[in-house]
């Protein structure tokens, strides 16, 4: 599976109301070294906001400066978090 079809399933679940699902899918694909992108933080970011865990949004946060995505839309879903 490439990145394009795990960021799908992600934001497929973070838009449709499985916010945790959206998460969890995340927690895998770190643990797993699998890719990630702007497009995975954005959706996961975007899960974490939906159901107010700014605990798990900040981690996700930290993770995201690690790999070093620097993305507008990414930053802008942080302050909606």
């Amino acid at each position: 599976r490439s990145v394009v079809t795990w960021n799908s399933m992600l934001c497929g679940f973070s838009q449709n109301g499985n916010s945790l699902e959206a998460i969890n899918l995340f927690d895998y694909m770190y643990s797993n070294s699998l890719e990630t992108n702007e497009v995975t933080f954005l959706g996961v970011i975007q899960a974490c906001s939906s159901i107010g865990s700014l605990e798990k949004g900040k981690w996700v946060h930290h993770k995201m400066i690690l790999s070093g995505v620097n993305d507008l839309y990414t930053e802008t879903a942080l302050i909606d978090m």
